[in-house]
C-alpha cells in the first residue's frame, strides 16, 4: 500500500490483517483478542475496514478509527437483534471509544452522524493515487470515441449509460464483468460493448488513458475512486450530482441532476465529446481538483494527526 510504504520512510509501522472475517459473535471476540495482543502501548494504533468493533482491543492507548460507510448497519437484515448488535459494535462503541474517527466522505460522515450523536467524526480523505496515473499533453481523441466507466453493480447504474448510447458509433469499455442480463440488454440496444475484467492495475490505468470520457452516473458510493483516477490522467469526467461523487470530483466534472435519465446523459455525453473548449475545462479542473489526493498530501495529514494524539 503507497501510504504505508511513504509512511515507512520516517517511522516505524506495522500492518496486521484480523485472522477472521464476518460478524459472527465469536469471530468478533477472536479478533478483538488478536488486536489486542498486537497493539502497541507507545505508538499510535489504527483501525481500517469493516472491523469497527476491534477498537474494543485498544482500549488504554491511542486509537485512530477510519469508516468507510455505514454498510454493516444497513444492511443488517436479520431482524432487531441483529440492527442493535451492529450499532452497537459498528458504530456506537467504536466511536465512543476511539480518540479519533475518520471519515472518509462528507456523505459517510453524514450517514454516521445520523446514526449516532458525536462530536467526534471529522471528513478526512484517504484514498491516494497511484504514482501510474499521470498526464500527458499528447492525449488526444481518437476517431472512434471510447466511453468508460467503471464498475457493473446495480449501484453502479450502467443500465442507463448503455441507454444513453443506444444505437451509437461510440464504443463503450466496462470494467468488472457484467451480468448476462445486462450483456443481453447491451445487444438490444445495439450498442459497441468491449467488456474487461480481472485486469492489473497497469491495465485499468492504461483503459483510462485510452478513453475519451469516463461515465460514472453511480447512485451510491463511499467514495468514487474511478472519478479522480480519471481526472488524473486528463480523462473527462461525467459523474453523478450526488455526494460524495460531486464532493469528489469537485469542479473537475460535468454534473448529472438525474444520474437515471439517459437523455441527460447522453446530451452530456455529446457536450463533452464535441465542445472541445469545455471539455479542455474539465481536464485542467480535474487535474487541480487531484491535488488533494496526491500521495504527499495524504501522507502529510496522516502524520499530522498522528502527532497530534
Amino acid at each position: 500500500m503507497p501510504l504505508i510504504r511513504e509512511l515507512r520512510k520516517g517511522y516505524v509501522v506495522y500492518e496486521y490483517s484480523v485472522p477472521y472475517i464476518g460478524s459472527n459473535p465469536i469471530h468478533v471476540v477472536k479478533n478483538i483478542l488478536f488486536v489486542y495482543r498486537k497493539r502497541s502501548g507507545n505508538g499510535v494504533n489504527h483501525i481500517t475496514g469493516d472491523i469497527h468493533y476491534c477498537i474494543i482491543g485498544l482500549l488504554g492507548v491511542k486509537s485512530v478509527l477510519t469508516i468507510h460507510d455505514d454498510f454493516a448497519f444497513t444492511t443488517a437484515k436479520k431482524g432487531v437483534f441483529d440492527r442493535l448488535y451492529k450499532w452497537i459494535f459498528w458504530l456506537y462503541l467504536p466511536i465512543k471509544l476511539a480518540n479519533k474517527v475518520l471519515c472518509i466522505s462528507p456523505t459517510t460522515k453524514e450517514a454516521i452522524d445520523g446514526l449516532v450523536k458525536n462530536n467526534k467524526t471529522e471528513v478526512f480523505p484517504q484514498h491516494s493515487l497511484s504514482e501510474n496515473y499521470t498526464y500527458s499533453e499528447d492525449r488526444k481523441m481518437k476517431s472512434s470515441s471510447i466511453i468508460l466507466q467503471v464498475g457493473t453493480l446495480p449501484q453502479k447504474n450502467l443500465e442507463t449509460t448503455l441507454k444513453a448510447l443506444r444505437n451509437s458509433t461510440y464504443e463503450l469499455h466496462v470494467i468488472r464483468k457484467m451480468t448476462c442480463q445486462q450483456m443481453q440488454l447491451a445487444k438490444e440496444l445495439n450498442v459497441h460493448v468491449c467488456n474487461k475484467y480481472d485486469l492489473s492495475d497497469e491495465q485499468i490505468v492504461d483503459e483510462y488513458k485510452k478513453a475519451d470520457i469516463l461515465v460514472f452516473p453511480s447512485l451510491q458510493e463511499g467514495f468514487g475512486m474511478p472519478i479522480i483516477e480519471a481526472q488524473a490522467v486528463g480523462c473527462p469526467v461525467i459523474t453523478s450530482n450526488r455526494c460524495p461523487m460531486s464532493w469528489v470530483a469537485d469542479e473537475g466534472a460535468l454534473l448529472l441532476n438525474d444520474p437515471l435519465d439517459e437523455y441527460e446523459l447522453k446530451a452530456c455525453i455529446e457536450k463533452v465529446l464535441y465542445n472541445l473548449d469545455f471539455r479542455n475545462y474539465l481536464v485542467q479542473s480535474g487535474l487541480r481538483n487531484i491535488e488533494r489526493f496526491t500521495l504527499k498530501n495524504v501522507v502529510d495529514r496522516f502524520i499530522k494527526l498522528y502527532q497530534s494524539l
